[in-house]
C-alpha cells in the first residue's frame, strides 16, 4: 500500500507528463525531445521585452523546466500501473512482479545494456587468455555474446549474480 507521500509524489510525476505533453509509458528520448520542442516554443526570450507575453512565457517555462526535471529520472514506464498486462498477469499467476518482467521499451537501454555484457565478457575471456588457457576460435567468438545478452535480457539480475559470484573467476 502506498503511503501518502508516495502518492502525493506518484501524481505530482503524472501532472509533469501531462505538461510535457507525453504519455507515461513515454521513452526518454521521447520526453527529452518533447521537452525541447517545449522550450522552443515558450522560451521567453521569444517575445517582446517586458511584456505581458515573456511574462506568461516565462511562468510556463519555469513549469516545463520543473515538468522535466522531475520526469528526468523518474520515468513511469516501468510503473505497474502503466503495464497492465504484466498486472494482469501477475495476478493471473499470483506471483509477485518485479522490475525486470516489465517490458523495456526503451531501446536505448537494451542497447547498452547488451554493450556492457559484451565488455564484461571481452574482459572475462582476456582474463582466460592471459592464463594460459587453450581456448578453441569459435568459443572466442561467441563467448562476449552471452554475457550481452545475459545483460539485455536479464538486466540489473545478470549483474547482481555477476557480483555475488565475481569471486569463483579469482585465481
Amino acid at each position: 500500500m502506498a503511503t501518502p507521500t508516495e502518492s502525493l509524489d506518484l501524481r505530482r510525476i503524472k501532472l509533469a507528463y501531462e505538461v510535457l505533453g507525453v504519455s507515461l509509458d513515454s521513452s526518454a528520448f521521447r520526453i527529452k525531445r518533447e521537452y525541447r520542442r517545449l522550450a522552443k516554443l515558450w522560451h521567453p526570450d521569444k517575445w517582446p521585452q517586458a511584456s505581458e507575453q515573456q511574462q506568461r512565457a516565462g511562468e510556463r517555462m519555469r513549469e516545463i523546466n520543473d515538468a522535466f526535471r522531475l520526469v528526468q529520472h523518474a520515468p513511469l514506464r516501468y510503473r505497474l500501473d502503466t503495464q497492465p498486462d504484466v498486472a494482469a498477469r501477475a495476478e493471473r499467476t499470483r506471483r509477485p512482479v518485479v522490475r525486470e518482467t516489465i517490458p523495456i521499451t526503451d531501446r536505448g537501454e537494451y542497447v547498452v545494456r547488451f554493450a556492457t555484457g559484451v565488455v564484461f565478457g571481452l574482459f572475462l575471456e582476456l582474463v582466460l587468455t592471459l592464463s594460459g588457457a587453450e581456448v578453441p576460435l569459435g568459443v572466442m567468438i561467441v563467448f562476449p555474446v552471452i554475457p550481452g545478452f545475459a545483460s539485455a535480457v536479464l538486466g540489473d539480475r545478470f549483474w547482481h549474480w555477476v557480483l555475488k559470484y565475481w569471486w569463483l573467476w579469482s585465481p
